[in-house]
């Protein structure tokens, strides 16, 4: 049997995501993507630019994200945003993809493409609150996923975090737990 253990499903990210709003799943991606190892270029001419401009000068903080960039989520694999009336985009995912979504359907088919048995679905809050759509994912197709279940880790020690950790394996079914300590992923399964 051959297992992906780091394999993603995702809703299209110009949605909601599990957030409370699309707005805030968008901070989310900002944030992740203020240090992306995919370029940057100026939409008009494809110029190079840098994802630093997403923060204030110096913060790349939460508090430092910029709000004045119309951060958004485009077509075909790009994140993009405005700084003072120039288009800038991310190519963050590949330009086949037209909406930044990967349904479950998806994944079952690059698996077959590869040979791939069994996947380990990953979370991380830049593709939404992934908890009920991986536990969505995991009970359509039991022996081909297993999913984790993610918290928010400046947040983890919130009672509603803990409730959600609770929630996600007594009723959600998740068998495991993905967090980042250090920079660094790390899995826990029961």
């Amino acid at each position: 049997m051959i297992i992906d253990c780091h394999a993603h499903v995702f809703q299209n990210w110009q949605g909601l995501c599990g957030h409370e709003g699309q707005e805030v799943h968008w901070k989310y991606i900002q944030k992740n993507v203020s240090r992306p190892s995919a370029k940057v270029r100026r939409a008009r001419d494809g110029a190079p630019a840098d994802a630093k401009a997403l923060f204030r000068p110096g913060d790349n903080t939460w508090a430092g994200l910029r709000s004045d960039v119309q951060f958004r989520v485009g077509l075909y694999g790009r994140l993009e945003f405005t700084l003072e009336g120039e288009g800038y985009y991310i190519q963050y995912m590949p330009a086949s993809m037209a909406e930044i979504e990967a349904p479950p359907e998806l994944m079952l088919a690059q698996m077959g493409y590869v040979g791939v048995d069994h996947c380990v679905l990953q979370a991380g809050m830049s593709y939404g609150v992934m908890n009920d759509y991986n536990a969505f994912c995991q009970h359509q197709y039991p022996d081909k996923f297993t999913g984790l279940l993610h918290v928010d880790e400046p947040k983890a020690d919130l009672p509603t975090w803990m409730g959600e950790v609770e929630r996600a394996v007594k009723r959600l079914g998740l068998r495991g737990l993905y967090y980042q300590l250090d920079g660094f992923s790390r899995y826990g399964f029961q």
